[in-house]
């Protein structure tokens, strides 16, 4: 008579009861449940395409960089801080350099737009800081972004970030003069502090714009060696302004004077810029 082929559970069971002993479970690839698995190797094509998705839309980073280069029309430049997360390096560089431009055109003096191309090294930025004098050039590069928001960048292979100032609600009051703190960065290419500061005043009032100063938390008084903005203003009305101050850094106070109408009560303005 032919052995009867007994299931394997059977046979299992059988071999339990007379011996005590019963086999190993079938290999994972022998058993009907699926077993845990590792996560798949990352090979050099995976690592290329992450890379690849790190980096932020070429369009996104082309109309940040036409923002930035609108130096004319200030207003064309705010468009661009939609394109940075607020509060970021990218957001606050952009946000400097539009209280600059500002600052220039509520004087009656707008400045021209810079020249930006793409290169392979980066995107290239040109300003004419003086007419009759070579452009100074500025190379970005190494820009991210958190859901197609820029965040960070290298200007000149330079993070921007430690030298700019952060700034919430900073602003001092005197006889009817409101000062609020915008912006300060410190160029670390030229070695220059500069401010802006928006102005709005009550009454009558004449900005010594260019008397201002600059007292370092160690006590040193640097003056100012570019102040622009409007001089004059009359009742309430507004100004943005920008001062620059050579050598110095951030931590320190500005302080700006002033007169209302035919000196009859001196303004003085103390602003501390801190990050």
């Amino acid at each position: 008579m032919r052995a009867m082929r007994l299931p394997a559970a059977v046979a299992a069971c059988a071999l339990l009861t007379t011996t005590g002993y019963a086999p190993h479970p079938p290999f994972a690839d022998q058993a009907t449940e699926q077993w845990p698995t590792a996560e798949p190797a990352t090979t050099v094509d995976d690592e290329d395409t992450q890379e690849t998705e790190s980096d932020p839309p070429e369009e996104v980073v082309d109309a940040y960089m036409e923002a930035l280069a609108a130096d004319s029309d200030p207003h064309r430049m705010r468009e661009g801080l939609a394109l940075a997360e607020e509060g970021s390096p990218a957001h606050d560089y952009l946000l400097h350099h539009v209280s600059l431009a500002q600052a220039w055109y509520d004087q009656g003096d707008p400045l021209r737009d810079a020249d930006v191309e793409r290169t392979d090294q980066g995107h290239r930025l040109c300003r004419d800081e003086t007419v009759g004098t070579e452009p100074t050039c500025e190379v970005f590069t190494d820009f991210t972004h958190d859901q197609d928001l820029l965040v960070d960048m290298l200007v000149n292979d330079i993070d921007p970030g430690p030298d700019l100032v952060h700034v919430e609600k900073v602003e001092a009051v005197h006889e009817g003069v409101r000062a609020v703190l915008l912006t300060a960065y410190r160029s670390p290419a030229e070695d220059t502090l500069v401010i802006t500061v928006e102005f709005n005043t009550v009454d009558d009032v004449g900005l010594d714009l260019f008397g201002a100063s600059y007292t370092t938390d160690t006590g040193l008084e640097i003056d100012s060696d570019l102040a622009v903005g409007r001089y004059e203003l009359d009742a309430a009305t507004a100004t943005r302004t920008a001062f620059s101050f050579p050598s110095a850094e951030p931590g320190g106070e500005l302080h700006v004077g002033g007169c209302l109408a035919e000196c009859s009560s001196l303004v003085d303005i103390t602003l501390p810029v801190n990050g």
